[in-house]
């Protein structure tokens, strides 16, 4: 397995995954409402690569395996000595058996050579599978926010 830094027309092609996965993450957590949630997150994404792959500080990859095919894409911020994962995603279900310390192990190794002493990644507090993996891997918790609607 390598990861491959993507291409304008890979992250053409990702873009709307990327956007409406996050509005649904937004409304599954209460944050957004459904009928706000896509364009909200168009937004957020529109703001945040705004250069798309060549976005400063901004890192898109995806994940290729030995056969040649495109498992997972992540997104890293890079600020200072610091990494910071947007996000890690599956192109399909199936990509889910591959291993996580690999993939990890991957993605840590190209943050050192972006001179990263520190990787950090936010997962939303109903994604157990996720915590479980990131811990699995030495990740640390390093604060947990509460939030109840009213």
């Amino acid at each position: 397995m390598e990861l491959k830094r993507m291409t304008e027309e890979e992250f053409s092609l990702i873009k709307g995954k990327l956007i409406a996965d996050y509005a649904k993450e937004k409304i599954n957590v209460d944050i957004w409402q459904e009928a706000d949630a896509y364009e909200l997150s168009k937004e957020t994404i529109n703001t945040l690569l705004k250069s798309g792959v060549n976005t400063e500080n901004h890192y898109l990859y995806n994940l290729i395996d030995n056969t040649g095919k495109k498992n997972l894409y992540v997104w890293v911020h890079k600020s200072g000595t610091e990494a910071f994962i947007y996000t890690i995603s599956f192109y399909d279900e199936r990509s889910e058996i591959l291993d996580s310390k690999d993939i990890i192990s991957l993605l840590e190794s190209e943050m050192k050579k972006l001179k990263c002493i520190r990787v950090s990644y936010h997962v939303f507090g109903h994604k157990k599978e996720l915590i479980n993996m990131m811990e699995g891997n030495g990740y640390k918790v390093t604060d947990i926010t509460f939030s109840k609607k009213l």
